[in-house]
């Protein structure tokens, strides 16, 4: 099992990194330009998408675990808590960027090549690696736990588009949509992680009663 938790890493290490890669090329050839940022800022605005940072998560997390998997990096990053929590913000992702973003975005070349890495290809390769981890480890009471990344984020971002006026999301834009449609948007958007983070744990106790438990 271990062999195949290993050979699960290699295409979401490499998915990961390419989509990265991409991203951070595109934006600092023609973003930077068009909206006339440095360097240093266009990367800053493209990491404040919560696509990259989950995309970051789970390429960080799988090529550590893959260089160095005995060390104390490598069994933190190993955790199924963890691994599962970093899966459930992952899927919320695809299905928020397929069901809210794709008729509205239309991105070309490269940039499209990213877009489908980190919004298709990276979740669904990363759901594959989950499967192999050692299942039946998990309850109910994480999933508080992994909600407070998505809320910090969220908190975040209002407090930058405050300040500075710029939204990473149209669906979370303050400025064209109300503080209250935003705020619906925002609760909606965290139910959906409840619920996707409920599936998890429970397909977790479901293989946790399989081999895959080992």
């Amino acid at each position: 099992m271990n062999r195949v938790r290993t050979i699960t890493r290699i295409p979401t290490a490499l998915a990961g990194w390419s989509g990265l890669a991409l991203l951070m090329i595109v934006n600092l050839r023609s973003i930077r330009v068009d909206l006339g940022l440095t360097h240093l800022r266009a990367i800053l605005r493209s990491v404040s998408y919560f696509t990259v940072l989950c995309n970051l998560l789970v390429t960080v997390a799988v090529t550590i675990t893959l260089l160095w998997p005995n060390r104390r990096v490598g069994r933190f990053f190993s955790s199924p808590k963890l691994l599962s929590g970093i899966l459930a913000c992952t899927v919320v992702v695809g299905l928020v960027y397929h069901l809210m973003l794709a008729d509205v975005w239309n991105p070309q070349g490269m940039h499209l090549v990213a877009d489908i890495l980190q919004h298709y290809i990276v979740p669904i390769s990363f759901l594959l690696h989950w499967i192999f981890i050692p299942k039946g480890t998990l309850n109910w009471k994480v999933i508080p736990s992994w909600l407070v990344f998505p809320v910090v984020y969220f908190l975040l971002i209002m407090v930058r588009g405050a300040i500075a006026d710029v939204y990473p999301y149209p669906f979370i834009d303050v400025s064209r949509l109300g503080i209250w449609r935003v705020l619906i948007n925002a609760v909606v958007i965290t139910l959906g992680f409840a619920v996707v983070g409920s599936a998890v744990v429970a397909l977790d106790l479901l293989l946790g009663r399989t081999r895959l438990s080992q």
